[in-house]
C-alpha cells in the first residue's frame, strides 16, 4: 500500500492532474472494509451538506424567509430517508460504473471503481459547500459554481473511468457516461415523481 497524501494535496492533484489522482487511489489498494466505511462516511457528509442547503434555500440561514409556498420534501426534511436514498444512488453508481464499464471492455477492478467514485462524491461535496458559502455572501457567485459544478463532474467522472477501466478515448468514455446518466435520472426523476419527491438545485452527487 502506497502513502496516503495529505487531504488538501489530493484535493489539487485531482483539480490538477484527475488521472494521475485517480492512479494514486487505485494504487493505495485500499482494503474493502475501508472502502466501505469511506462510502458511508461521503454519506453522512452528503446528508450534513443537504440539510445545511436546505436551511440556507429556506430562508433558516439566509436573509429571504420562506413564504410557505414551496415546503421541504420529504426527502430533505428526513435525513435518514435522505442518507438512504443517497446510499442507494452511490451505491447504484458504483454498480453501474463497474458493470458498464466492464461491458465495454474495461479491466476496472470493483474496489478501483469504488475508492474513485467515493472521492468523485467528495470532490462534489466540497464543491457544494463552496456552492454554499458563496450563496450566503455573494449568491451570483454561488449559482456559477453551481453550474460550474456540473462540468467539474463530468471532467472528473471520465477521467477516471478512463484510467480505472484502462480506456484510450475519453471522449466515448464521455459519451457512454452521458448516455447511461441520462437514461439513469429519467428511470430516478419517474420514480422520484412518483413519490412526489422533488429535486433542488445543489451541484450534482454521483
Amino acid at each position: 500500500m502506497t502513502e496516503l497524501p495529505r487531504l488538501r494535496d489530493l484535493i489539487a492533484l485531482t483539480l490538477r492532474s484527475p488521472r494521475q489522482a485517480a492512479g494514486h487511489l487505485i494504487a493505495l489498494n485500499l482494503s474493502r472494509g475501508i472502502l466501505w466505511q469511506a462510502l458511508l462516511l461521503v454519506v453522512i457528509l452528503s446528508v450534513l451538506a443537504a440539510q445545511v442547503s436546505v436551511l440556507v434555500s429556506f430562508g433558516t440561514l439566509s436573509p429571504m424567509l420562506d413564504t410557505g409556498e414551496g415546503m421541504i420534501s420529504p426527502l430533505f426534511a428526513s435525513p435518514l430517508v435522505l442518507g438512504l436514498m443517497q446510499g442507494v444512488l452511490l451505491l447504484i453508481s458504483i454498480l453501474a460504473t463497474y458493470w458498464i464499464g466492464r461491458a465495454m471492455g474495461g479491466t476496472g477492478s470493483f474496489e478501483a471503481v469504488q475508492v474513485t467514485v467515493c472521492w468523485l462524491q467528495f470532490m462534489m461535496l466540497c464543491l457544494q459547500l463552496v456552492q454554499i458559502l458563496l450563496s450566503l455572501l455573494i449568491p451570483p457567485l454561488g449559482a456559477m459554481i453551481g453550474m460550474a459544478g456540473i462540468v467539474v463532474f463530468f471532467w472528473l467522472f471520465t477521467q477516471f473511468v478512463t484510467v480505472v477501466h484502462g480506456f484510450r478515448n475519453p471522449g466515448l468514455v464521455f459519451l457512454a457516461i452521458l448516455l447511461s446518466l441520462t437514461g439513469f435520472v429519467l428511470g430516478v426523476s419517474i420514480l422520484m415523481a412518483s413519490l412526489g419527491i422533488t429535486f433542488m438545485g445543489e451541484i450534482p452527487d454521483v
